[in-house]
């Protein structure tokens, strides 16, 4: 199984000195010291381009720190909450801002889940449920981070048991901003075991600017392309129950300004079902408009759920518990995210399963696009592909929706064919690798020798069998003519080699 989604986000740029600076086709990325934690350096990188956006990401839970845009006059301001320095993300009343979340992002009901027939217990941490990886999830630990060609590739390994999970998780998250005012975010991971995984981003954005409060976001109008959402109970744990938007307060599908809305029920945090349309993929999920400014944010994803969240759990009204960045106290109903996911408890809900099987790649891609009206925008696209090998050889992809298949004679017919002809037995060898090492036991023992007893307490020797090892050319990584060897994060290896086996009898 295969996944794939997309984010990208447009902003302005602020210089840092006396840090290093790489520049690519008129984008910068300026690289500094953020602070310390547990003797683990915390980077922070900021990206610019010529267009006046800056955004920046720091190691501290691959955080999105900062977004800078222009409104539709060309005033800049930064439109997500967080914090001025380092400490204030290593405060305990932190609400995840900017984070990457996982393993499994939002809730799992009674922190439990059974897999493969075991029960697994994980660290509970929102009364007797998880929520968003549990006590030291993805948005706590340091990443390390790689920065090559304007990509920036944060990298972590969630290991066996981490939280309570089962399997060890490499996940790698990727910033990269473009010339055309994107910055794609991507989320790559692959595991050692069967366990659940859910990774979404929670920055907390007010189109107004972070500052404006409760004032800025109630003149917020949201439009959600989603005909159902799932039902929850009083703990916020869904039910299982898919139930219509159709007059009720949650009903989005035609744009509504949220002030009144949640002066008159409260706030948001609702997983809504996405309408999938088997035409268009990525589909447009959420359309969000500031009309003052004239900011407005457009997601759209191939996952199937996006959660709304309004900031219910901030501090109430006059509070100082929580200070964001330049002073402010960030309260209640002061910011919204749109959180693009698997359902909430889906591990523990028959059909809406987000088990991830060993050694299977998930890839969750999201693109945030600012715009003014016609000059920016914020998009959030996903991609969906699957890929299966079945017992015929016929290689299967489903991407987007669409089935694709190729047997092994897709490949270049195949790249080696040995026959005995004695006994009829063939062996044809098929691979996308660009090289195959052809080897006949050389170095075995010569002959007469009992030196190397094999299956049977027979004597293996020298010329006594064949290897055809389908890789790339030897020693590639020292000569710049050959097919590149070097793995950079963020980036996967593969390697399909199809062994068929036959007699030339067969028909």
């Amino acid at each position: 199984m295969l996944l794939w989604s997309a984010v990208v986000i447009i902003f302005c740029v602020t210089v840092t000195l006396n840090a290093e600076s790489v520049s690519a086709e008129g984008v910068t990325v300026v690289e500094d010291e953020y602070g310390t934690l547990d003797k683990q350096i915390v980077k922070r990188y900021t990206f610019s381009n010529a267009n006046n956006m800056t955004a920046k990401i720091i190691t501290y839970g691959g955080r999105i720190s900062v977004i800078r845009v222009p409104d539709v006059h060309g005033e800049v301001q930064d439109v997500v909450l967080g914090f001025d320095n380092f400490e204030g993300y290593l405060q305990q009343n932190d609400p995840y801002f900017g984070a990457v979340l996982g393993r499994v992002a939002n809730r799992i009901g009674g922190a439990k889940f059974t897999l493969n027939g075991v029960q697994y217990n994980v660290t509970p941490n929102m009364g007797p449920n998880q929520l968003h990886g549990g006590l030291r999830g993805f948005d706590k630990v340091v990443w390390d981070s790689y920065l090559h060609n304007k990509k920036l590739t944060l990298s972590y390994v969630s290991v066996d048991g981490e939280e309570g999970f089962p399997g060890t998780v490499l996940t790698q998250v990727t910033y990269e901003l473009t010339p055309e005012n994107e910055l794609i975010f991507k989320v790559k991971a692959t595991t050692t075991k069967p366990t659940p995984i859910n990774i979404a981003n929670h920055a907390y954005f007010n189109l107004a600017g972070q500052a404006s409060g409760s004032d800025g976001l109630f003149q917020h109008v949201v439009y959600i392309n989603a005909d159902q959402y799932t039902v929850t109970n009083n703990q916020s744990i869904p039910t299982g129950e898919l139930a219509s938007v159709a007059d009720t307060d949650l009903d989005f599908r035609t744009p509504r300004q949220v002030g009144p809305l949640i002066q008159k029920r409260g706030g948001y945090d609702n997983n809504y079902c996405i309408n999938i349309d088997r035409y268009s993929n990525p589909v447009l999920v959420s359309r969000v408009v500031h009309p003052e400014s004239g900011r407005y944010l457009e997601i759209y994803s191939d996952q199937p759920g996006v959660q709304f969240y309004t900031g219910n759990n901030l501090p109430q009204a006059g509070s100082d518990d929580l200070i964001g960045k330049g002073r402010v106290n960030y309260h209640q109903y002061g910011s919204f995210s749109l959180e693009t996911q698997n359902y909430p408890d889906a591990v523990n809900h028959v059909g809406v399963r987000i088990l991830f099987n060993a050694f299977f790649l998930h890839k969750h891609h999201k693109v945030y696009i600012h715009k003014i009206r016609s000059l920016m925008e914020i998009k959030v696209i996903s991609i969906s592909c699957q890929m299966s090998l079945d017992q015929k050889r016929v290689i299967s992809f489903a991407c987007q929706g669409k089935p694709y298949k190729m047997s092994v004679k897709s490949f270049t017919s195949y790249n080696f064919r040995v026959v005995h002809p004695e006994s009829g037995r063939y062996l044809e060898i098929y691979s996308d690798q660009p090289g195959v090492q052809f080897y006949t036991g050389n170095n075995l023992p010569q002959a007469g020798s009992d030196d190397l007893i094999g299956k049977g307490r027979v004597n293996y020797h020298q010329y006594g069998s064949f290897s055809l090892e389908t890789q790339n050319y030897p020693d590639a990584v020292n000569h710049p003519n050959f097919p590149s060897s070097i793995l950079n994060p963020g980036t996967i290896y593969s390697h399909i080699t199809i062994y068929k086996f036959g007699t030339t009898g067969e028909k």
